[in-house]
């Protein structure tokens, strides 16, 4: 559950286009081996400038997607698997499509 325990706490890195750990951003999210195929598994990783670990946010959508995949159409964004809100479910990569399991909080 969302508790806003220093653990749930993540940064857009001021002109990095990463998201790092607040409680040590020289950890970043990371599409693995910066596949941008459907259901690639996120993870927490050394933040490394690697294009896998950048990021934007669209404001109007309220979605994460994959700055590798905006010299297109930025095409691809977190997604939370097969849409479930359960405690524990992976966040994945996956086209971007509006639905409520890829709209993300910023602020």
């Amino acid at each position: 559950d969302c508790n806003g325990s220093p653990d749930q706490e993540w940064v857009f890195g001021a002109g990095t286009w990463q998201i790092n750990f607040k409680s040590n951003t020289n950890k970043c999210v990371d599409i693995p081996g910066g596949s941008l195929k459907d259901g690639n598994v996120l993870q927490i990783w050394d933040c490394v400038g690697v294009p896998g670990q950048r990021w934007g946010y669209d404001g109007q959508m309220h979605t994460i997607y994959a700055a590798a995949s905006s010299t297109a159409d930025a095409s691809k964004c977190m997604d939370l698997t097969g849409g479930s809100a359960k405690k524990g479910t992976p966040v994945e990569l996956w086209d971007c499509n509006g639905l409520d399991n890829q709209k993300w909080a910023v602020g």
